[in-house]
């Protein structure tokens, strides 16, 4: 149960990376990320398939892959907060940037998770219908307003602006893969007589081939 925080945030990820130690430690009075409930993780997680079910150019490989990218995200968020049981990634990828928390600082791992993950899908999901925005505006204002009340002011501050900076780090290392960066925007191949596929009553042309993308 304790460490169902870490596997909800990486389960896309490949994880035996993971096994060595970090020497980075914060200080000693940020709580472990394995103090806090699975239940934000998962939320997020929950928002996604509602996402990528209902936004358009969201159908598999490049679901996969944002799926990967915002999960390793949640990761990154918070694994300093591990105790050194798990380490960064950060040097298992090439010319990826990512920040590490200041030493001698304290961190809530649950606050910079929420800020990382709410980053993560404005970035992400640009495209997604209005009605799935707004939910994940309402989701990420509702968890950020009940941690704001538990977690003192510079804390919280210094927490969210972690998980926001290593949201938009990663997503902008995603942004140099010339082949799936905003893939979702022409992923389709017009062309195609679309009967392959329904979703609400919509036909959607097929998949674009790797021979014609």
């Amino acid at each position: 149960m304790r460490n169902r925080i870490y596997l909800l945030a990486f389960f896309a990820i490949i994880f035996f990376n993971s096994c060595q130690k970090d020497e980075l430690t914060t200080n000693e009075t940020s709580l472990p990320a394995s103090t806090y409930s699975h239940r934000l993780a998962l939320t997020w997680n929950q928002l996604f398939l509602e996402l990528e079910r209902f936004t358009p150019g969201y159908r598999p490989p490049i679901s996969a892959r944002s799926n990967g990218y915002i999960n390793l995200i949640a990761y990154e968020a918070i694994v300093h907060g591990s105790e050194g049981k798990y380490k960064s990634l950060a040097k298992s990828y090439y010319n990826i940037a990512i920040d590490p928390p200041k030493v001698g600082e304290s961190y809530n791992w649950e606050v910079a998770l929420n800020a990382a993950y709410q980053r993560a899908f404005e970035l992400f999901f640009p495209t997604a219908p209005s009605e799935q925005q707004f939910l994940a505006l309402q989701i990420g204002s509702d968890l950020r307003s009940e941690l704001q009340s538990q977690v003192p002011v510079d804390v919280f501050s210094r927490s969210a602006l972690y998980g926001r900076s290593i949201a938009a780090s990663i997503y902008d290392w995603s942004a140099k893969d010339q082949w799936g960066h905003v893939a979702y925007l022409h992923n389709n191949d017009p062309g195609t007589y679309p009967i392959w596929c329904r979703l609400l009553a919509t036909y959607l042309p097929g998949l674009l081939s790797p021979a014609t993308s």
